[in-house]
């Protein structure tokens, strides 16, 4: 019913400008001007009057000319992500607690999607282990704040800090079968993602695997207020509300340093091979019937000049971030100024793609943590849906699987 509301709504505003831009004062009568704004008029309070709150908000809005981007982020009022704050913000205080350490210093130019990605296995592993995690007292040389810390860019993730440790305690790292465990206080994360296969495997028969990733990435994801009005401006820069999101497939790329043989400085070796942009098109074919638009986002500015072309060439509209810095790397190892560039234009970009109603996965989640990211979000949290939104279509793009 909706949709057929917001269609006839769209007819009439055409209706309207069509009737307004081919009149001639001189000649069109006055008595079928006045008909037709009066059947306008009408029409638009009969439909006003009959749709929910929430898009008769929108048609108001959008009308109006001040329709803003809502900001979709799952809460913490609910669900998995509600466990997680409850355990790392508890009532009782922070005294009396073991603790899981995370050091941001250790994770030099690694990007935070890739560091978000270590935390969500290191936050499981302190709740299986009844411990808080929390940052060390260290600097993140990433943050552009004074403070040099994660909240440089988002909210805090837990009430306990640094602070609360045992004065004087010993670094000991977290490692596999450890003697005596329950009677360390403190232990320190490693890089590795995980300490036992055991561990695990008892998170998985706990909570189901891909809500704890979509939970744990929007918990650690959450951004600091300041932040976030940055992302919200550019979001309604971008004119999201003229994407039909029912016939728009989102598609995220990882190209430039995952592809093997790049000459990138700084950045690791390649993972994967990097196929023709052609070979998505060619794999997309079996869906024209039903989508149209394509929301592409890439690290990487050619390629998404070339998937621009290429979506015009086969018959696809390529919707992408015209405000995004694409600084041509996955890490910020060009823009050490600029972190919270590249932090806005991601957090737009992961908005955007929630624009859809199909999310494809273009190569093996487990060679880039950003499609991990944004297919989690995309298919397994409920706030991130569009108000009356479906559950999201999964399209498997890789040629990897």
């Amino acid at each position: 019913m909706r949709n057929k509301q917001e269609n006839i709504w769209s007819l009439l505003q055409r209706f309207a400008k069509k009737s307004t831009n081919s009149v001639q004062i001189k000649k069109f009568p006055i008595k079928k001007l006045i008909c037709y704004f009066g059947i306008l008029s009408v029409s638009t309070l009969i439909i006003l009057s009959n749709v929910t709150p929430g898009v008769k908000d929108r048609l108001t809005q959008e009308n109006s000319g001040t329709y803003k981007a809502p900001y979709r982020w799952p809460t913490g009022e609910q669900g998995l992500i509600k466990t997680i704050m409850e355990h790392q913000f508890p009532n009782d205080g922070c005294d009396n607690k073991k603790f899981i350490v995370y050091r941001l210093d250790k994770m030099g130019a690694r990007n935070f999607g890739s560091i978000t990605s270590q935390l969500v296995h290191w936050l499981a592993d302190a709740m299986m282990s009844d411990r808080i995690l929390v940052f060390g007292r260290e600097k993140w040389a990433q943050a552009e704040c004074e403070e040099k810390s994660w909240e440089c860019y988002f909210k805090p993730i837990s009430s306990c800090t640094f602070q609360d440790l045992p004065k004087g305690y010993e670094v000991i790292l977290a490692q596999d079968h450890m003697i005596d465990e329950d009677k360390i206080k403190v232990l320190t994360a490693q890089r590795s993602y995980w300490r036992r296969k055991a561990k695990r495997d008892s998170i998985m028969k706990k909570w189901d695997l891909s809500e704890w990733y979509a939970s744990g990435f929007s918990f650690f994801m959450r951004l600091n207020d300041k932040i976030e009005s940055r992302v919200v401006k550019q979001m309604n820069q971008l004119n999201v509300r003229e994407i039909d999101h029912e016939r728009t497939i989102s598609f995220p790329l990882r190209r430039s340093d995952k592809c093997k043989g790049h000459s990138i400085k700084g950045s690791a070796r390649g993972e994967t091979t990097c196929e023709p942009l052609e070979n998505y098109f060619e794999r997309l074919e079996i869906y024209k019937e039903n989508f149209d638009n394509l929301i592409v986002t890439c690290e990487n500015r050619t390629v998404v000049k070339e998937m621009q072309r290429l979506g015009k060439k086969n018959g696809w509209k390529v919707i992408y971030n015209h405000l995004d810095i694409m600084q041509g790397t996955g890490s910020a190892n060009g823009y050490e100024e600029k972190q919270s560039d590249v932090i806005v234009s991601v957090m737009a970009n992961i908005q955007l793609h929630m624009y859809s109603s199909a999310c494809a996965r273009t190569i093996p989640f487990t060679m880039s943590s950003w499609l991990l990211v944004m297919e989690k979000l995309c298919t397994h949290a409920p706030e991130m849906r569009l108000e009356g939104g479906k559950d999201r279509e999964f399209l498997l793009m890789s040629h990897h699987e």
